[in-house]
């Protein structure tokens, strides 16, 4: 698997456009937190897939689980 690029400087379109292509080229698949903060941006990876279900009209489920005391976020998008 080849590293994300981190160019914070990409318009937020083009960011969420690359979290859409991150989906799109994994469908069914559970996708970590982490992993999409590469892509969407550290600080803005939640507002990214928020922009794919609003904007793009995705279907992006998310699930929760605890691991001792943390907690940890998946995404996957359903075709």
């Amino acid at each position: 698997m080849t590293q994300a690029s981190l160019d914070y400087s990409a318009p937020p379109e083009n960011m969420t456009a690359a979290v859409a292509a991150y989906f799109k080229a994994r469908p069914g698949q559970w996708i970590s937190a982490l992993e999409l903060a590469k892509v969407g941006g550290l600080l803005a990876w939640r507002t990214r897939v928020s922009e794919c279900r609003t904007q793009l009209g995705m279907q992006i489920q998310n699930k929760t689980y605890r691991v001792g005391r943390k907690q940890h976020s998946e995404y996957r998008f359903v075709v």
